[in-house]
């Protein structure tokens, strides 16, 4: 029989019979659908039981709060997000943070089903396209960000959306819908998550690729850039947040200057994607280190041989995910200028590694061919079945590892660190608090929950912003605000409300307060004038060993890679430390003695505290 040559999904060229031509276009069958169908069932279900139910440490607390009040969260103001959350907020299941973390659940296992359709094309293979999206599916990163309350997961199921409908549309250009959703899609993700953008290079070589075609009608560009305009309407909705004068509501958005600000982050530094000096840095290949310590060995591996099989068998669709690999992996890495020497740095920065691994997930199909080609032809289906099986195995192994690590549907850690700092501050206060790990979910706990109306909550860093301060003049009329809401320093602010009893999360102060001192309060210090008496060092015992007896610490797990545990941690036990240090220095040492002992309790290797126990035993 004569053979002809053809294009082979997504860019495959290879010599087939016309036979095998017209069964390689006809549409999926109904078990590869259902296919797809169970593998983003298990993962709703594995994401259903490992979901968390209350508040947990990062964002998580804002973005709840803003997503049940339609607030306008920090930048860029997360539009999308929001509005979906919003919705899923509604539903009569469950606490308001589990509720809003649904939204996660749903795109993280949708996001598992695109990717397997994404395998399905370029692999051809049912059982190849299975083991790529399982991977994804049981990554510990993916797990991680598709149970809690984060944008995460929508960003990437809207990523793969893009990539599936660009792979389409490159594979019969006349089918000009498919750029147009892949231009819709993208715009959406830029009305969530400005990362997306780094999917671009890789769709324009196909756009290039295609360029004779797209002349045929010059405006499929422009209805295409239509569809991108299309998707950025959401960003509209922070002007009308912002409007309504919701409790949480960053930057006061009231202009199109606004809006454009926000869009690109301008609060934080446009072109920074870490914006505190102490996490940046640090050596270039730690961090690509890093980065390649995300991957499993399973990913790993099959992603390798999917590559090589698609440079042997489809060259565009090679280029294509090799651009977006590179991009959106290390050269975004090297952008990123996070210090991997920091824990929080590291933490921060493998939130955007979810790109990568989603771009992954379906080469990892393609590796499963390049394994059933080195079988003789007429045992390849056996051997892709059995090589999938394998690899699902080892998969389903992992996941078993991984799942008491995510398992966040008992996680009240971030509650438990807020209900203490707020049980630390005396009726009536002025609470300054500041940090992702504490300012979040204790404005969540006031402004949601209710809890201690009493307080005024100012978090220092946006004092210098005149949009905060009309915040805190419009929500707490209590508070003495600088005349004109002229940005202030935290000196200023304290001056201006000294009539008021004034309290700090943490133990800092910054160098515009010089005129004050700190006197430990449990985790927090009382704000006092430098030259107020000093107190009893006696009942600064008792107060402190009052609010200890009733702190919740998160459970110490040396495995634990929850960066945020770990600074919470810090607290706890810096603040055991410090008493201990003001009571040794005035020769009360076994009281001394208790707090380094209890300091221990709390996380048993520190070695400053084992320092002081060791200095005291002399004494």
């Amino acid at each position: 029989m004569p053979q002809v040559q053809r294009p082979g999904p997504v860019g495959v060229t290879g010599h087939v019979t016309p036979g095998e031509r017209v069964r390689s276009r006809r549409p999926l069958g109904r078990s590869t659908v259902v296919a797809g169908a169970l593998v983003g069932a298990a993962a709703l279900a594995a994401y259903l039981a490992t979901a968390a139910r209350d508040l947990v440490f990062g964002d998580t607390p804002e973005l709840i709060a803003v997503a049940a009040t339609l607030g306008v969260a920090h930048a860029p103001g997360y539009p999308l997000w929001t509005l979906l959350a919003h919705l899923v907020a509604l539903l009569p299941v469950g606490p308001i943070p589990f509720r809003v973390g649904l939204l996660s659940v749903v795109c993280g296992a949708a996001c598992v089903a695109v990717v397997y359709a994404i395998g399905v094309r370029i692999s051809r293979s049912v059982a190849a396209a299975t083991v790529g999206a399982l991977a994804l599916a049981f990554h510990p990163l993916f797990w991680q960000w598709s149970i809690v309350a984060e944008v995460f997961a929508l960003h990437a199921v809207l990523a793969s959306i893009v990539v599936y409908c660009a792979l389409r549309w490159s594979d019969r250009p006349a089918e000009v819908r498919w750029l147009y959703g892949a231009a819709f899609a993208a715009g959406l993700g830029l009305a969530n998550q400005q990362t997306i953008v780094l999917l671009a290079p890789a769709v324009l070589v196909l756009v290039w690729r295609h360029r004779r075609a797209i002349g045929l009608d010059p405006m499929v560009l422009v209805r295409a850039a239509g569809a991108l305009a299309l998707g950025l309407l959401p960003y509209l909705y922070l002007w009308a947040a912002a409007a309504t004068h919701p409790y949480w509501s960053f930057g006061d958005v009231s202009s199109p200057s606004d809006i454009i600000d926000a869009m690109l982050r301008r609060a934080y530094g446009s072109g920074q994607l870490i914006v505190s000096p102490d996490l940046q840095g640090g050596p270039i290949g730690d961090r690509i280190t890093a980065f390649a310590k995300s991957f499993t060995p399973v990913e790993a591996g099959l992603a390798f041989l999917g590559m090589v099989w698609l440079y042997r068998r489809a060259r565009e669709t090679f280029w294509f995910f090799a651009i977006a690999l590179a991009v959106s992996g290390p050269a975004f890495v090297l952008y990123a200028n996070a210090n991997a020497s920091i824990s929080l740095a590291v933490a921060v920065l493998g939130r955007f590694y979810l790109l990568v691994h989603v771009l992954a997930a379906p080469v990892c199909a393609a590796g499963i061919r390049l394994l059933g080609d080195l079988v003789a032809e007429r045992r390849r289906a056996v051997a892709e079945v059995a090589i999938s099986a394998a690899a699902a195995a080892a998969i389903a192994a992992l996941a078993i590892v991984t799942y008491p690590r995510v398992d966040r549907s008992a996680d009240h850690d971030a509650r438990n660190f807020a209900e203490d700092l707020l049980a630390s501050v005396p009726d009536g206060a002025i609470f300054f608090v500041s940090g992702d790990a504490a300012a979040f979910p204790v404005q969540y706990l006031h402004s949601i929950e209710g809890a201690r109306p009493d307080l005024s909550i100012v978090q220092p860093p946006y004092l210098a912003g005149s949009w905060y301060l009309r915040e805190l003049r419009r929500l707490d009329p209590r508070l003495a605000i600088p005349a004109g809401d002229r940005p202030t320093t935290l000196g200023e602010f304290l001056d201006a409300n000294r009539s008021r009893r004034q309290v700090v999360g943490g133990a800092q102060l910054d160098p515009s307060a010089r005129s004050y001192r700190l006197e430990q309060r449990g985790l927090n210090h009382d704000i006092v004038p430098s030259n107020a008496p000093l107190p009893d060092v006696a009942m600064l015992d008792a107060e402190s060993e009052r609010l200890f007896a009733r702190y919740r610490p998160p459970r110490f797990d040396p495995e634990r890679s929850d960066a945020f545990v770990r600074i919470v941690l810090v607290d706890y036990v810096t603040s055991a430390l410090r008493m201990g240090l003001t009571l040794e220095s005035a020769g009360r040492y076994a009281d001394a003695r208790r707090w380094y002992e209890r300091g221990l309790s709390i996380e048993p290797d520190v070695p400053e505290l084992k320092q002081a126990l060791d200095r005291i035993r002399t004494k």
